[in-house]
C-alpha cells in the first residue's frame, strides 16, 4: 500500500504552504509511495515504485499556429498557437524498484533515526548532440543520506535534521508544489545531460533545527530554521542557496481544538535556472480539530 517512506523527516510544526514542516528546505521528504515495506524494532526497509523519466535537455516540444475565424465581425482571423507533444531522445529503462531504509529509537528525553536511500535508472539510446549520429546509455543514480534527533526537557524541546545526497529530484525525494517551487529547490535536485553521453550530477544539503516550549496546556510556542543548497557538478553555475525560518504559537481551545498563528520569512535565493528567486514574508494562522 502507500505509506511515508522511510526516509521522510518530520521534525518540524510550521503550518505555511499546507503545513510544510519545513520539507524541501531543511528536512528530507519521501512523499508517500506505493511500497512493500518491512518494520521490526525501529528499523524499517521499503522497496518502493522508482521515480523514473527524462532528464532535463533530453525531450523537446515543437509549436504550430493554426488560424480560426473570429467571432466579432469585421475582425481579422484570430491565430493561436499550439504545443505538440514532447519529442523525446533515448529510451527510459527501469531495472530496480528505489530502496529505502532507517532505524531509529525514542527514549523518555530524546529519539533518533538514521535514514538512506538509492534508486538508479537508465535511458537507452541517447543520440548525441555534439557527435550526431553517435547513442549513449545515460545512467541516472540518486542516493541520499541522513539523521534527525530530538531532545526534551521539562516543557521545552529541540528538534535537528541533516540529509546529504545526489539527484534527489530524480528520486521524488523533493517537494514540487508551493514555495519549494518557487525558489527552484525541487528543479534543483535533478541531475542534467552533459549534451553527449553522461549526466552532470546535482548534490543537496539539507539542514533544519527547531525549538518548543511549552508554558501551559493551552499555550506552546515553537520556531524553527531550515537551510538547503543545491550544487551541479562539472562546473555549472546552477547552485541554489535558499533558506527559512518561522516562528508559531498553538493555541489549545479546548482539547482537540487549536489556532496556530504564525509568522515566517524565506530568502529563496536563485532558482534552478540562475534566476533571481526573491524573498517571501508571510504572516497567517489556521484553525484545526483532531478527532
Amino acid at each position: 500500500g502507500k505509506d511515508y517512506t522511510p526516509v521522510s523527516q518530520f521534525v518540524s510544526g510550521q503550518i505555511f504552504d499546507a503545513d510544510l514542516g519545513l520539507l524541501g528546505i531543511g528536512a528530507f521528504y519521501g512523499a508517500r509511495f506505493a511500497q512493500v515495506a518491512l518494520n521490526f524494532g525501529g528499523f524499517n526497509i521499503a522497496l518502493i515504485n522508482p521515480n523514473s523519466g527524462f532528464i532535463r535537455g533530453l525531450t523537446s516540444t515543437e509549436t504550430t499556429f493554426i488560424t480560426v475565424p473570429n467571432p466579432n465581425p469585421g475582425q481579422p482571423p484570430i491565430t493561436s498557437p499550439v504545443v505538440d507533444a514532447a519529442e523525446t531522445n533515448g529510451d527510459v529503462d527501469e531495472v530496480l524498484p528505489k530502496l529505502e531504509v532507517s532505524w531509529g529509537m525514542g527514549f523518555d528525553a530524546w529519539n533518533f533515526k538514521l535514514m538512506g536511500g538509492a534508486q538508479y535508472y537508465s535511458i537507452e539510446d541517447v543520440e548525441s548532440a555534439e557527435n550526431p549520429g553517435s547513442t549513449d546509455d545515460l545512467d541516472i543514480t540518486s542516493w541520499a543520506l541522513g539523521a534527525d534527533v530530538g531532545f526534551n526537557f521539562g516543557p521545552g524541546y529541540v528538534k535537528g535534521a541533516l540529509s546529504y545526497g545526489q539527484n534527489v529530484g530524480n528520486a521524488a525525494w523533493s517537494v514540487p508544489l508551493g514555495v519549494n517551487e518557487r525558489s527552484g529547490t525541487y528543479q534543483g535536485g535533478l541531475a542534467m545531460w552533459d549534451g553527449d553521453d553522461d549526466v552532470n550530477n546535482t548534490y543537496t544539503f539539507q539542514g533544519a533545527v527547531v525549538a518548543g516550549l511549552k508554558l501551559s496546556e493551552m499555550l506552546a510556542f515553537e520556531a524553527g530554521f531550515g537551510y538547503r543548497a543545491d550544487r551541479t557538478d562539472e562546473g555549472i553555475d546552477r547552485d541554489t542557496k535558499p533558506w527559512a525560518v518561522y516562528l508559531q504559537s498553538v493555541i489549545a481551545l479546548a482539547p482537540g481544538v487549536y489556532v496556530i498563528p504564525e509568522v515566517g520569512y524565506y530568502d529563496l535565493d536563485n532558482n534552478a535556472a540562475g534566476d533571481e528567486a526573491g524573498s517571501l514574508f508571510y504572516l497567517g494562522g489556521k484553525w484545526q480539530i483532531n478527532f
